[in-house]
């Protein structure tokens, strides 16, 4: 029974005088709404379970064999997502069934028909089709996903290496750029494939190449690995010096330079990378921070003073007791016997093959006891090109050491050394303390 009772007044007053009343009487209807109701929420529970399992089962996270997935497709025949899902799992279990590439690509054929406008249909086709040989109809499919997914660095990098394998090689460039653009770590394979493609023309890698510190520090990786070397250090020293400091690849191109023979380079490229950052003497004679002034930049301490934890001594610097400057080398010897050090206190130098030099500096010593003193030394890969005398022992004021020598004409690096080499198996322990500064390398 329906019931409705109208008045005359305000549209308040009427909205409040309005009564609607339904009364099921009949037992028929009641059943009919009752079923209706189940029938509605049947529904909505199947739909619910339905994106619920395609869900999970399209989760690559959720592990599902092959069988399962199989079956799910059989439940479910209609869901792009499950048919990719379970094409991917055709494609990685190939190798054992060739027939199983087959059926990747009825069922990636399929899950893009369903859904035509996902990328991954036409990506995952395109892989089974290249991994059945079929290269032009991989090329298709791959051109599809890339056209749907124009920033994919995924995409780009396979069409780019179908393209290259058909000597279509412009726009094979072209989505080896895109590729890289947005997936730097691509960039080395992508520069290996290009330059072999491109029969190692150099325009062509630098247009592949974006103009970021980043990816020029790899473009200059690359080509000093290729022996290109020069242009490698021409592309370096189009880097920032912020950048370079901050990169772990820009120090070890210097180490690799200096691998290759290029130490005058790499010593030149350093000396103008920290005189660039402002520290101190950076060009100033053939040894960098010879009076201890200075602290060469993290990661960069090629050709700086590298010290190193000894036995025999405590090392370090101090800004009480020194010749020039603010600043001394300070060696404490702590009284254990047979007293050694060989390669603690070293700085690499750059000599020109059969010159004349002269290597010096100055020591002065405090209660120093010991069968023989420290000495300055040059050494490269064959041993020790040239000593110098002993420090003399007691408590000395500031003495001059000197070396001269002739460059070795195999070798452009040496290394200048504090070195103290016993001269017997056994020898009675050094204690006191020594000062090195002023160390000075010219050429005669």
């Amino acid at each position: 029974m329906l019931v409705v009772a109208t008045g005359e007044g305000t549209y308040e007053q009427i909205k409040k005088s309005v009564t609607l009343t339904i009364k099921l009487n009949n037992l028929v209807v009641r059943i009919a709404l009752v079923l209706m109701s189940l029938f509605v929420l049947a529904n909505l529970a199947r739909t619910s379970l339905s994106h619920f399992l395609v869900r999970n089962i399209a989760d690559s996270r959720i592990t599902m064999n092959q069988g399962a997935l199989a079956a799910a497709v059989i439940r479910q025949p209609e869901s792009g997502r499950i048919l990719l899902r379970l094409a991917g799992t055709e494609i990685e279990e190939s190798a054992s069934d060739p027939q199983r590439l087959i059926n990747a690509q009825a069922l990636a054929l399929k899950a893009a028909s369903l859904s035509p406008w996902d990328y991954r249909n036409w990506r995952t086709l395109g892989l089974a089709q290249d991994s059945e040989g079929k290269l032009e109809e991989a090329t298709w499919a791959m051109r599809i996903a890339s056209k749907l997914a124009p920033n994919n660095s995924e995409v780009n990098w396979m069409l780019a290496n179908l393209l290259i394998r058909q000597g279509n090689r412009t726009e094979a460039l072209q989505a080896f750029r895109t590729a890289t653009q947005y997936s730097n770590d691509l960039l080395p394979a992508a520069m290996e494939v290009v330059w072999q493609a491109f029969d190692n023309e150099l325009n062509v890698l630098n247009s592949l190449v974006s103009k970021d510190a980043s990816s020029q520090m790899m473009l200059a990786q690359f080509l000093l690995e290729q022996a290109q070397i020069d242009d490698a250090i021409k592309v370096y020293r189009g880097i920032t010096v912020e950048a370079k400091l901050n990169s772990q690849s820009a120090a070890a191109f210097l180490s690799q330079l200096i691998k290759f023979g290029r130490g005058g380079d790499a010593r030149w490229l350093w000396g103008e990378l920290v005189a660039n950052y402002g520290r101190s003497g950076a060009q100033e004679g053939m040894i960098w921070n010879g009076g201890f002034e200075s602290t060469a930049p993290k990661n960069f301490g090629h050709f700086d003073w590298a010290i190193r934890p000894s036995d025999y001594a405590r090392i370090g610097f101090d800004r009480n007791i020194f010749r020039s400057g603010q600043r001394s080398l300070r060696l404490n010897f702590i009284g254990r016997d047979t007293t050694k050090l060989m390669g603690d206190i070293q700085l690499m130098v750059i000599l020109n093959a059969n010159k004349k030099y002269r290597l010096e500096c100055f020591a002065k010593a405090t209660n120093l006891v010991t069968p023989e003193g420290p000495r300055i030394a040059l050494q490269n890969e064959k041993g020790i090109v040239a000593i110098s005398e002993p420090v003399t022992g007691g408590t000395t004021d500031w003495q001059h050491l000197v070396v001269e020598f002739t460059a070795p004409a195999d070798s452009a690096t040496a290394q200048v050394s504090i070195i103290k080499i016993p001269r017997f198996e056994y020898e009675e322990p050094t204690k006191g303390s020594v000062w090195f500064d002023d160390f000075k390398l010219t050429e005669m």
